[in-house]
């Protein structure tokens, strides 16, 4: 568009805009491609997730999962016929707990029917933004296939820490972080532990789009938990992308 990008994502029969003429522009044209669209307005929930804008002391756009939670402790009620307990739980799962050396009874079918349930919905509150619980999802995904009892009380456990932060949201936040106080390392290939090597370069890639407006730096965190699984030594990364000051991408 000339001084600026316009965005569309699609997602089965949701449709997202971002860009500087949105009603008058974006839509009405599609409007009088003959498209038929409903709920037209600033975004406030798309799939899973709730956006809200909250001022701080400035307008700063939010991405939760507060609606998609509450309607997890809805279906954990239908499945269990009572209410989440009200506990004081600020972690997902016991502080150095090793699923894996459990050996309590293998869930029945019913029970095994709840514990698919909800993982399933513990995965999908991951990608709205649940950055805080994708460790713990991840270890109690292995057992999917045969969960103990003592498995099912864990998916349990990060429902309770669900509920007592829901509210949690990630903030977008377009500052540039300041990384003057790191050195930067130039790394020599030639002296590193798999010499002779290079580093590849991409070949038939299209070229990069021309950048407009202003400039972003990105910056991943990584977090390597050694050891993970005691019993076959596999360690577990956690990885966060960010551009500027807003995570976008986690796994």
């Amino acid at each position: 568009m000339g001084e600026y990008y316009e965005y569309m994502c699609t997602w089965v029969d949701d449709l997202l805009y971002a860009g500087k003429d949105a009603e008058e522009g974006f839509y009405e044209s599609l409007h009088k491609s003959g498209y038929k669209l409903k709920g037209i307005g600033f975004l406030k929930y798309h799939p899973g997730g709730d956006f809200k804008r909250v001022k701080e002391p400035e307008e700063v756009l939010t991405w939760g999962s507060t609606t998609y939670i509450k309607k997890m402790l809805a279906q954990y009620e239908q499945l269990f016929g009572t209410e989440i307990p009200k506990c004081q739980i600020h972690t997902p799962l016991e502080p150095g707990d090793h699923p894996k050396l459990d050996e309590s009874p293998l869930c029945d079918n019913e029970e095994h029917a709840k514990y698919m349930t909800m993982v399933g919905a513990l995965q999908w509150a991951v990608s709205p933004g649940q950055i805080n619980i994708i460790t713990s999802v991840m270890m109690m995904s292995r057992f999917r296939i045969a969960p103990r009892r003592a498995h099912l009380k864990c998916v349990q456990r990060i429902y309770q820490y669900l509920r007592n932060y829901k509210n949690m949201s990630i903030k977008f936040n377009t500052e540039m972080p300041d990384y003057s106080q790191f050195a930067v390392e130039q790394l020599d290939w030639g002296q590193h532990v798999y010499h002779p090597c290079k580093e590849d370069t991409p070949v038939g890639i299209p070229p990069e789009p021309t950048s407009k407006g202003k400039p972003v730096r990105m910056t991943t965190f990584f977090d390597v938990n050694l050891i993970n699984d005691i019993i076959t030594g596999k360690s577990c990364t956690d990885i966060i992308h960010l551009p500027n000051k807003t995570p976008i991408d986690w796994f």
